[in-house]
C-alpha cells in the first residue's frame, strides 16, 4: 500500500515540456493525463533532451488500483508496479516514480526541504506514553553461611580417686590407707599414677634380760607409689563403670625402735603387683563414688629384727585391700567426651 506523498515545494511556472510520451492503457476511468503532468511539474524536472515514454497500465483491483509503470528511456526499459487506494493517490505515486527515475538526486533534494518544511509546521503533539514500571521483588537475602562442622568428639579425660583402704599387709595386721590416683581416659581406658601412705603400726618386744614391764616396741610405717592401666566397662544407658586394673607400686617400709637399749631408725624396700576391681557410679558429670577390692602379691619382702627379740614382722607374700572413695572426671559425664552419657534412641 502506498501512502499519499507529501505535497511537493511550490513549483515555479514552467512554459518547458519534461518531454514526456504517456500512454495510457487500462479501464476503470481513472485516466487523467492532465492530473499526472501537473503532478510532475511541481517536481520541476529538466526538460529532456529526447522524448521519453511512459506506460500506464492502471486496473481496478480489491476495491483500489494496481498501476504498472512501462519506461522507456534512452538506452533501457524500466518497469515499476503499485497498488493503491484510490485514483487521486495512484496518480501521485507514478508522478513520484517517475521524476525518481528521471531525476533521483534532485527529487530526493525537493522532498527533504518539504518534509522538513511541512514537519516544522504540522508536527503533532504526541503524548508522552505512560510507562508502567514493574514491581521489582527485593532480591532475596543470601544464605547465611552454614556454621563450621563441630570437631569430632575428644578420646582424651583427665580422671582422679582419692579413697579410705582398710588393708591386709604389708604392715602388720589390718592397717588404714590412703589411697589417691590421678591420669588419662582415652575411650575407656584408663592409664594412672597411684599412691598410698598407710597410718604408723606399733608391735610390742620382748627382749631377753629385759626388766619386767618394760615398754619396748617398734613402730612400722610405710608408703609407696605405682602406676596401672584400667579398662573400664560400662552400663549402656547409665553413668556406671567397670574399672579393671593391673598395676606395680613400690616404696619404703620404715622401722622405730622405741624403749629399746639402742633405739634407731632403718629402712627397707616393699614392692608388689596388684590387681583391683572397681563398680564406678557418677552421682553428677564430673564427681562419682566408687568401691572396689584389690589384691597385691609382693616381689619383696623386708622383714623386721631386733636384738635380743629375733624377728619381730614379716612381710606377707600376699594381701588384700577394700577401699571406697570419690571419683572426678574430666570432661564430665554427659559432655563431648568417651565417657559421657550415651543419648537415647
Amino acid at each position: 500500500m502506498v501512502a499519499p506523498a507529501p505535497a511537493p515545494a511550490p513549483a515555479r511556472e514552467s512554459t518547458e515540456d519534461p518531454g514526456l510520451e504517456l500512454r495510457w492503457e487500462g479501464e476503470g476511468g481513472c485516466e487523467d493525463p492532465d492530473a499526472l503532468r501537473a503532478a510532475l511539474r511541481g517536481y520541476q524536472l529538466e526538460p529532456a533532451h529526447e522524448r521519453i515514454a511512459v506506460g500506464i497500465d492502471v486496473q481496478p483491483v480489491d476495491g483500489g488500483w494496481a498501476v504498472r509503470l512501462d519506461m522507456d528511456l534512452a538506452d533501457e526499459g524500466v518497469e515499476r508496479s503499485f497498488w493503491a487506494e484510490s485514483c487521486e493517490l495512484a496518480i501521485e505515486a507514478a508522478a513520484l516514480m517517475i521524476a525518481v527515475t528521471l531525476d533521483p538526486v534532485g527529487v530526493y533534494g525537493e522532498l527533504d526541504d518539504t518534509e522538513a518544511a511541512t514537519a516544522e509546521s504540522e508536527a503533532p503533539e504526541v503524548e508522552a506514553p505512560e510507562v508502567e514500571v514493574p514491581e521489582v521483588e527485593a532480591p532475596e537475602p543470601e544464605p547465611e553461611p552454614e556454621p563450621e562442622p563441630e570437631p569430632p568428639p575428644s578420646r582424651v579425660g583427665f580422671v582422679a580417686t582419692l579413697a579410705a583402704r582398710g588393708a591386709l599387709g604389708p604392715l602388720p595386721g589390718i592397717n588404714a590407707e590412703l589411697f589417691g590416683s590421678a591420669g588419662a581416659r582415652v575411650g575407656l581406658a584408663r592409664v594412672e599414677l597411684t599412691g598410698m601412705v598407710g597410718l604408723p603400726r606399733e608391735r610390742a618386744v620382748d627382749i631377753a634380760g629385759a626388766p619386767s614391764g618394760s615398754d619396748a616396741r617398734v613402730r612400722l610405717f610405710g608408703w609407696a607409689v605405682g602406676a596401672r592401666g584400667c579398662g573400664e566397662p560400662r552400663l549402656a544407658r547409665a553413668p556406671v563403670f567397670f574399672p579393671l586394673c593391673l598395676g606395680v607400686e613400690l616404696g619404703p617400709q620404715t622401722v622405730q625402735g622405741l624403749g629399746l637399749p639402742v633405739e634407731r631408725r632403718s629402712r627397707a624396700l616393699w614392692s608388689a603387683v596388684n590387681a583391683a576391681a572397681s563398680l564406678s557410679w557418677m552421682a553428677s558429670r564430673s564427681v562419682g563414688v566408687f568401691a572396689g577390692v584389690e589384691g597385691w602379691l609382693g616381689l619383696s619382702r623386708p622383714r623386721t629384727l631386733v636384738d635380743g627379740a629375733g624377728l619381730v614382722h614379716a612381710t606377707p607374700l600376699a594381701g588384700v585391700r577394700a577401699l571406697v572413695g570419690a571419683e572426678f572426671r574430666w570432661p564430665g559425664v554427659g559432655s563431648n567426651n568417651p565417657g559421657g552419657r550415651r543419648p537415647r534412641q
